[in-house]
């Protein structure tokens, strides 16, 4: 019995050391590897806060940098032609200047807004790349004006919003242009809507407009002569207009509320960790990335139903997030920007002759999984993909991935933090017609 149980080990290490063989040779000989679906573009200032920034198509784009710690180097322009490998820096900027947003028309006719160091509000409007500069001055003996935000409906007509900052704290300041900004109006909120700053602006006609400022949405229908509040409670630093009746917020504790009926009623669509949210955009209904202050991106394909972590890198700060279609988007941080032409999905991507003559779904990695877990798939040919999960009840999870993508082998992770532990199974569709169908099992 001895020598039978001595034979079996010998032969069960031969195997071993066989299959670590097999698997040392594959790994040496297949040139295939994965490209993260974000790939980080320094710019080489890193302690710059890129909170204003804009991707006019793929190759070029604007970051402002809004704030430096250290002191003399406030306010660079940086322009990328070629993708973000290179960057070249205006040298038209002021060090005391600090910009916070921008309204693009296009490479050549923009407005950026912010303020110069103790004193005033800046508005710099360029037209034909030719810079203008506008200030606007505090009022009732504050020190200085800061502005925030800014909307345009045209070269002409534009408006601006953000606070003036003196001995009693904050109070807000709102106004708009008719003429290039050669002249400015006061449209400010009373003190009993908004008490100390209005954050975000936006207008969709001359007549009707919104402001968000001290966690509530306020309302005009008349250019800003009058403002009624709409809702408040809203502990939130930023709005998204996805059409003119649905509109999300994002801001502290993960949280993302989205209303259906221009912001009357909100539902919670949170992402799962407790971080404040600073930015969302949406190319669709129902596709849309937010950002966090701590260095996270999370995507959505249901309306913020469920939210995908599909970057995280806890040394950057993630601001704003600049999209171009459902594949290539920018997100812009302090001393780097971030892009993907995948919509942050992970490709992997054969170096070697591999031909791929058929589509294939894998089992998921690791199985069980707590809470997250990878899934691959391989595609044939250019089609219309849809990735979806189902508990075992038939009832969908969450829509992975919903739309066309070219040849080639893929990874997305399904994160079921929120979801109860059990069976469920994920389903891959081509062109609308089922390619497989497997089980996982989540084990909290």
């Amino acid at each position: 019995m001895k020598k039978i149980s001595l034979f079996l080990r010998s032969l069960y290490l031969d195997r071993s050391l066989l299959s670590i063989g097999i698997i040392f040779y594959f790994l040496l000989s297949t040139n295939c590897f994965s490209q993260s679906g974000w790939i980080k573009k320094t710019i080489g200032y890193n302690y710059d806060y890129f909170y204003n920034f804009h991707f006019f198509n793929q190759n070029t784009g604007y970051v402002i940098s809004g704030y430096e710690g250290v002191s003399g180097y406030n306010g660079r322009f940086f322009k990328t032609t070629n993708g973000g490998q290179n960057w070249s820096v205006n040298t038209q900027f002021s060090n005391s200047d600090h910009f916070y947003d921008g309204y693009y028309f296009d490479d050549a006719n923009f407005v950026l807004v912010g303020n110069r160091d103790y004193g005033f509000g800046i508005v710099s409007i360029y037209i034909n790349n030719i810079r203008n500069d506008e200030f606007i001055s505090p009022l009732n003996g504050a020190y200085e004006t800061a502005l925030a935000s800014t909307d345009w409906l045209n070269i002409d007509t534009g408006f601006i919003a953000g606070y003036d900052f003196g001995p009693g704290g904050g109070t807000p300041r709102a106004l708009k242009t008719v003429n290039q900004g050669a002249n400015w109006m006061e449209i400010t909120p009373p003190i009993n809507l908004v008490a100390q700053v209005v954050g975000q602006i936006k207008f969709i006609c001359y007549d009707t407009g919104y402001c968000m400022g001290d966690g509530k949405l306020i309302k005009t229908v008349n250019s800003g002569v009058n403002w009624f509040l709409i809702t408040g409670g809203l502990d939130y630093m930023y709005l998204k207009m996805v059409t003119k009746d649905t509109f999300y917020v994002c801001g502290m504790s993960g949280d993302v509320r989205i209303s259906a009926d221009t912001g009357h009623t909100w539902n919670s669509r949170p992402v799962g960790y407790d971080i404040r949210l600073n930015s969302i955009e949406f190319c669709n209904s129902k596709t849309g990335w937010v950002c966090s202050n701590s260095g996270h991106i999370f995507r959505t394909t249901n309306a913020g139903i469920n939210w995908q972590k599909q970057y995280y890198d806890s040394t950057i700060g993630l601001y704003k997030i600049s999209i171009l279609d459902e594949n290539n988007l920018w997100v812009s941080g302090n001393g780097a920007v971030l892009k993907t032409t995948t919509g942050g999905e992970t490709f992997i991507r054969n170096e070697g002759n591999t031909v791929i003559n058929n589509y294939k779904l894998e089992q998921n990695y690791p199985n069980p999984f707590n809470p997250v877990t990878s899934i691959k798939y391989q595609l044939s040919k250019y089609s219309n993909i849809k990735l979806v999960v189902y508990d075992i009840l038939g009832k969908e999870i969450e829509t992975l991935v919903n739309r066309k993508q070219s040849p080639g082998t893929y990874e997305v992770n399904f994160d079921a933090k929120n979801l109860n532990s059990g069976v469920y199974f994920y389903v891959l569709e081509a062109d609308n017609k089922k390619i497989d169908t497997k089980k996982m099992l989540y084990l909290k």
